[in-house]
């Protein structure tokens, strides 16, 4: 090739690039950078947000993108105010928008599956979540959400923990973590690993209030109340102003039979919190206990009126019907124990008593036979099965469960007394008489004074 053919080939190839470089200018748009006062905005939106102001914030956002329309912060920063009012649709509209404009930025990612949550469509949220932190190792808040995900919404608490456990390799030593494991471990049904996890993390930072309170909610459901009061008191003293520590400990506070103190701290839970409604359906609990059924209804209303699948509110309700023989309606609220708590043997015993008190036996012992199955040492379900056969003239079969019930709980006063009277009914009075003294032995003094009256006259009768 000559001088003047490479000269025009060179002069072509040049040509060639000028034209690519050009093209590729206009298909592929840069960015402007928002001029100062476009920023100025966007940060004051933010502080809306911050403040909790989101409507004001979404109007101060729209200024912004009239100003900056191919910002991807001002869409995103419109999905995070949309997501704070409940609002997943248009949340998740506006942050595709964002990720379109700039899929490299893993907040957004974040945002999104946040919305995602809120529509409850998980799997994206966890897909989201995930490609967040593809882009993004060490992003802590995205570990806890996904963990939390997985434990409060999925139940998957092997998922929950496998989560936990990678957010600890990249941040080791981080309570927060450890302190999810325990929750996850508590809301299992393990109170001991629980304790453990708690106590670690209290390891780590011994002022860990959080982990002082939900060590101590762990110890008030193992029943092992005065330990739990301990470590109320010291989250109480850490941190005085979270008003589910002054619930707890009301709560331990009933158990213990203080009711002054347990009002006094529901007070000041509700003083905290008015919004925490759980302290009106433990109040409520207080109040029936004590025997004031007008109160116990009343704060028992008062929390469904807000919290409509609060289990124990049901529960104790359920548990008023029952007492003034309205059975229908104590079924209906025993149903629902069972809805939002199915995983318990509470429901299905309770359900189950009642339709022992209707006669429907069938169901009666479908519902006990549920409850044992799911806690085979609920000595109550044993005897109220018991006492199905004792009507149906079933006494040996009787007889069967008021044993298993006694070797699950040796005082069970019901179980003495009513074996007391099987074993009379089949002329075994010996033992009936020694079964209606052990009932006299392990009643609380405070009750069954009927059935005492009965078994004293029946001890004198056998002699």
């Amino acid at each position: 090739m000559d001088a003047i053919n490479r000269y025009n080939l060179f002069k072509v190839v040049i040509l060639f690039i000028f034209v690519v470089g050009l093209f590729i200018s206009f298909a592929i748009p840069v960015r402007a950078e928002p001029s100062e006062h476009s920023l100025k905005m966007l940060k004051d939106a933010e502080k809306l947000l911050d403040e909790g102001k989101y409507k004001e914030a979404i109007k101060k956002i729209k200024e912004f993108q009239k100003l900056e329309p191919g910002s991807p912060f001002g869409f995103n920063d419109l999905g995070i105010a949309y997501n704070k009012l409940n609002n997943p649709k248009d949340a998740i509209f506006v942050l595709k928008r964002a990720i379109e404009i700039d899929p490299t930025v893993p907040e957004f990612y974040y945002n999104i599956g946040e919305s995602y949550e809120l529509k409850k469509e998980y799997k994206l949220a966890i897909e989201n979540w995930e490609k967040a932190l593809e882009m993004k190792p060490k992003y802590l808040e995205v570990y806890y959400s996904l963990g939390d995900l997985y434990r409060k919404k999925l139940k998957k608490y092997d998922k929950a923990m496998e989560v936990y456990e990678r957010g600890l390799k990249v941040f080791p030593k981080r309570k927060e973590f450890v302190l999810r494991q325990g929750l996850t471990y508590r809301e299992m049904g393990d109170p001991d690993k629980a304790i453990n996890e708690f106590t670690q993390a209290l390891n780590l930072d011994k002022n860990y209030s959080d982990a002082l309170y939900q060590r101590g909610v762990a110890y008030y459901e193992k029943g092992s109340y005065e330990i739990a009061l301990l470590d109320l008191d010291e989250a109480i003293k850490l941190n005085p102003d979270v008003s589910n520590y002054y619930y707890y400990r009301g709560a331990v506070y009933i158990e213990k039979g203080n009711f002054e103190q347990a009002f006094a701290d529901f007070d000041e839970a509700l003083t905290l919190n008015k919004n925490n409604y759980n302290v009106y359906a433990k109040r409520g609990i207080a109040y029936y206990q004590m025997g004031d059924t007008d109160k116990a209804m009343q704060d028992i209303e008062n929390c469904l009126e807000k919290d409509k699948d609060n289990w124990e509110a049901f529960e104790y309700r359920g548990r008023i019907y029952y007492n003034q023989k309205q059975y229908d309606k104590a079924l209906s609220d025993f149903s629902k124990v069972i809805k939002y708590n199915g995983k318990s043997d509470k429901g299905y015993f309770l359900r189950g008593l009642t339709y022992a008190q209707k006669g429907d036996n069938p169901k009666a012992k479908a519902d006990l036979n549920k409850a044992l199955e799911i806690n085979p040492k609920n000595d109550d379900a044993l005897v109220t099965i018991g006492n199905i056969f004792k009507k149906d003239e079933e006494p040996e079969k009787a007889l069967k469960k008021y044993d298993q019930a006694i070797k699950v709980n040796p005082n069970n006063p019901l179980a003495h007394f009513n074996r007391a009277v099987v074993l009379e009914s089949l002329k075994k009075d010996k033992d009936a008489r020694k079964s209606y003294e052990k009932f006299l032995e392990v009643c609380p003094p405070d009750k069954y004074g009927d059935e005492k009256q009965y078994a004293r006259q029946r001890i004198s009768a056998l002699k």
